[in-house]
């Protein structure tokens, strides 16, 4: 993996320095500290991913379902 993100740095330079700039619901956020910029990705993705669903179970069940192979031959 190392590697890897050696490759990166060489292509694309090493990380940037300096304010980061973030929507929020007010509007832009900026950064400047990157426990704050971790804080607020974190903040996003949970809103993102946490979002209760709706199912239609009789739609699930009508789905065919398939034989399970066990064996990997």
């Amino acid at each position: 993996m190392k590697g890897f993100y050696n490759g990166l740095k060489e292509v694309w330079g090493s990380k940037k320095k300096g304010p980061v700039h973030l929507k929020s619901a007010d509007g832009m956020e900026t950064f400047y500290d990157s426990k704050r910029v971790v804080a607020r990705w974190s903040e996003y993705f949970q809103k993102l991913l946490n979002v209760p669903s709706d199912i239609d179970h009789e739609a699930l069940d009508e789905i065919p379902q398939r034989f399970t192979k066990t064996s990997l031959a």
